[in-house]
C-alpha cells in the first residue's frame, strides 16, 4: 500500500469479518465493497486508534494495523482459514494478546449497529462489523529483483500483499482498471498492460486471486470460471501479444492450493507451466494441466521458490 514504516513499526493484515460475536461467520463479510469498507475502517481509526496504533483503509475486507513498537511474537489466525469456528478459540495468543482482544472485542461493539452495516443486513448481506489483526510482520530487506537476476520486470496485482512484494524488490507497481482481486477482475486488462509492460521489461508478474476466493466461497461454479477466464482472457491475451516477440518463456503456476470442499488452504504440491518458445515440450509428453499431473510428471521440485530459477535458466 505504499505506506510510511520504519524499523520498530509492526503492519498487521486487519480484515473486515463478518461475526455474530461468538463465531466468525465470513472472513470478508461478503465482499464488502471497498467504499463502504473505507467508511467503516476510516471511522475505526479515528475512534480505536492511538499514537502508536493506526488504521489504514485497502481493497474490499483487506487493511493494514500499524502498530510502532508493536508484537511480533504473538500467534494469529487468519480469518480465511476459519469460518465457521468460535471467537475465543482464535484470539490472539502471546505478546500483545491482550490489547489486541480489545481491539477486536471493541471494533465489534462500535461497527455492529453502523447504518452501513443495518442496510446491509436488511438486504441480506452479511455486516461487517469486526476488525480482526492477524498475520504481523516488520518490513523486510530484500535484495533488488535487478540485482538478483539482472533484468527489469514489474507486477500486475489487485492484491496488497503481492503488490508489497514487489514494492520491496524495486519492480514497477502496474495499476489495471477493473482489477478487483475478486470474480469481477478485469482478466483481459491483466493480459494486455502485461504484454505492453514487456516493451519496456523483461519480466511481468501476473496475479489472479479469483480461483482462490471462489475456494474460499465454497463455489465450485465459480471456480470453473475463474480458472476459464484465467485461462482465456489472461494467458490467452498475453499469447497473442507474445507472437511479436522472437522468443520468450511462459510460467503459470498457482502459489497453493484451496479446495472447494473445505474452503481454506492446503498444503502439497501444485502443478505448474513452463513453456520455452525454443524448445520442445518437457515433463514426458503432453500432461493435463491439473492435479493429475502431479501423479504422472517426471519433474519434481522441492522447493517451490527455486521454480523461478528454471524460468530465468540460460
Amino acid at each position: 500500500m505504499g505506506l510510511p514504516m520504519d524499523a520498530k513499526d509492526v503492519a498487521f493484515r486487519c480484515s473486515l469479518i463478518s461475526t455474530d460475536g461468538e463465531t466468525l461467520l465470513d472472513y470478508s463479510s461478503g465482499h464488502i465493497p471497498t467504499e463502504e469498507a473505507r467508511v467503516l475502517v476510516e471511522l475505526a481509526n479515528t475512534k480505536l486508534g492511538t499514537r502508536s496504533r493506526t488504521l489504514f483503509p485497502g481493497v474490499s475486507y483487506r487493511h493494514i494495523l500499524r502498530w510502532h513498537e508493536g508484537p511480533v511474537e504473538v500467534l494469529t489466525h487468519a480469518p480465511h482459514e476459519n469460518m465457521g469456528k468460535p471467537l475465543a478459540g482464535i484470539y490472539p495468543v502471546g505478546d500483545g494478546e491482550s490489547t489486541l482482544r480489545g481491539f477486536i472485542e471493541d471494533s465489534l461493539n462500535l461497527l455492529d449497529e453502523h447504518a452501513i452495516n443495518r442496510k446491509r443486513r436488511d438486504e441480506g448481506k452479511p455486516p461487517a462489523n469486526m476488525l480482526w489483526p492477524w498475520s504481523p510482520g516488520r518490513i523486510p530487506q530484500l535484495p533488488s529483483f535487478l540485482s538478483r537476476h539482472g533484468m527489469t520486470g514489474a507486477v500486475i496485482s489487485a492484491v496488497d500483499v503481492v503488490r508489497g512484494l514487489g514494492r520491496l524488490t524495486n519492480l514497477e507497481i502496474i495499476n489495471v482498471p477493473g482489477a478487483t482481486g475478486y470474480f469481477d477482475t478485469n482478466y483481459a486488462g491483466k493480459g494486455k498492460y502485461a504484454v505492453d509492460a514487456l516493451d519496456r521489461h523483461d519480466f511481468v508478474w501476473v496475479h489472479v486471486e479469483s480461483p482462490d476466493e471462489a475456494g474460499h466461497a465454497g463455489s465450485i461454479d465459480e471456480k470453473i470460471r475463474a480458472i476459464e477466464n484465467f485461462d482465456k482472457l489472461v494467458v490467452g491475451t498475453i499469447l497473442d501479444g507474445m507472437k511479436k516477440l522472437d522468443d520468450f518463456r511462459l510460467l503459470c503456476a498457482p502459489d497453493h492450493m484451496t479446495p472447494v470442499s473445505t474452503r481454506g488452504h492446503a498444503v502439497g504440491p501444485v502443478p505448474y507451466l513452463l513453456y520455452d518458445s525454443r524448445s520442445p515440450i518437457r515433463g514426458g509428453g503432453r500432461l493435463p494441466y491439473d492435479e493429475r499431473a502431479l501423479h504422472d510428471t517426471k519433474i519434481h521440485l522441492p522447493d517451490g521458490f527455486r521454480l523461478i530459477d528454471d524460468l530465468f535458466a540460460a
